[in-house]
């Protein structure tokens, strides 16, 4: 197949979204498909500009829906060409230059979220903007990929498209793994990172700190957090190759604890990726897509509930998964398997086959 991608983003607040659109391009190209990748953008981010014919990375910059629009004539005219079958989008805001490439091929938006509930908290002129062009926006798709199942069953979405929930996922070659179940010594380090959302419930992972105060928290971070606890460790942004000897310090993973605030019960979350492939047990406050509460390595909490001592709270059940991995190790082999990217990339091929073969009809 002849795909392009199209992924309107800014590298400087969207890390991890830049991060899963390599890796998802990389796999495709690797399983032998051609990939052009559209960087739309209005970031300085040094993003690769490369050609070798069949593979191509470009970059197109606009500040503004003006820019854009003039960037749609020159993307189509260089894509073109390029002969794709199919175009998949991260969907989001209204694009003209999406909307010029609805002649060249079968469009196909990737759901990541529930964009009306994020659109509420705009400006009055961006919230009428989105209102007015979202619909007739996401009607010109010919399928949709949502990241959960949740997403596609939400009735903001349409049905009359052919769609598909298909989780997040990451390369697991190289994950670590540990050839013993038990540490030789207790390791009481806990480790949170994410970019201070306000879904991640950063004032949650805090209380959490504070209930535990025989526990080391690392936050990793761009956001600075206010009257944090002395056992709270802050480290700022930081790259993998910094993050992860973090990682290797800690025995226990904290995740999203507030995702209710973006009207969700369900997220298959990218640092919970990061967490299995560092073989650490974690703590959400949500349902994480394909795992249950029946994964020892998983516990989830309620999201509004106190963790004091109080009766009817949870912290006895915190304090119990906590120092049960203080001295065990995860054994993370058939939760690598869930989020193993080549297979979960090969279904979303397989979709696309579907809907070009649809399209040729």
């Amino acid at each position: 197949m002849r795909i392009v991608y199209v992924a309107s983003l800014d590298p400087n607040s969207e890390r991890g979204a830049l991060q899963k659109v390599q890796m998802q391009t990389s796999a495709w190209r690797r399983m032998g498909h051609s990939v052009y990748l559209i960087w739309d953008t209005r970031s300085d981010y040094p993003f690769p500009d490369e050609n070798d014919g069949d593979n191509i990375d470009r970059v197109y910059h606009a500040k503004n829906l003006l820019e854009k629009w003039k960037n749609s004539t020159q993307v189509a005219a260089d894509l073109k060409p390029w002969n794709p079958d199919l175009i998949y989008v991260r969907f989001a805001s209204y694009n003209p230059i999406v909307t010029r490439l609805k002649t060249i091929a079968p469009i196909v938006f990737e759901i990541n979220g529930n964009d009306k509930k994020k659109n509420q908290k705009l400006s009055l002129p961006k919230r009428v903007y989105r209102f007015l062009t979202r619909d007739r926006y996401l009607n010109i798709a010919s399928g949709l990929v949502y990241v959960t199942r949740e997403l596609s069953r939400m009735p903001i979405f349409p049905t009359h498209q052919p769609g598909v929930a298909i989780r997040n996922s990451m390369d697991v070659s190289g994950a670590v793994r540990h050839e013993t179940d038990q540490r030789e010594s207790p390791c009481r380090q806990a480790v949170f990172i994410g970019d201070g959302a306000p879904w991640h419930g950063m004032d949650r992972v805090v209380e959490l700190a504070k209930a535990l105060p025989d526990w080391t928290f690392h936050i990793i971070c761009p956001r600075e957090l206010p009257e944090v606890p002395q056992n709270v460790v802050e480290h700022g942004a930081m790259q993998r190759e910094e993050y992860e000897k973090v990682f290797q310090q800690c025995s226990v993973a904290v995740g999203a604890m507030a995702l209710g605030r973006g009207e969700l019960k369900e997220a298959c979350s990218l640092k919970v990726l990061e967490y299995i492939f560092y073989a650490l047990p974690f703590v959400v406050s949500y349902e994480e897509t394909d795992f249950t509460d029946q994964d020892e390595f998983m516990l989830t909490l309620s999201e509004t509930g106190p963790f004091v001592d109080n009766a009817g709270n949870a912290l006895p059940e915190i304090q119990s998964f906590f120092d049960k991995w203080s001295v065990a190790y995860f054994d993370n082999a058939e939760a690598l398997e869930k989020i193993d990217l080549q297979r979960l990339e090969q279904r979303r091929l397989d979709f696309f086959s579907t809907l070009i073969e649809g399209a040729a009809d």
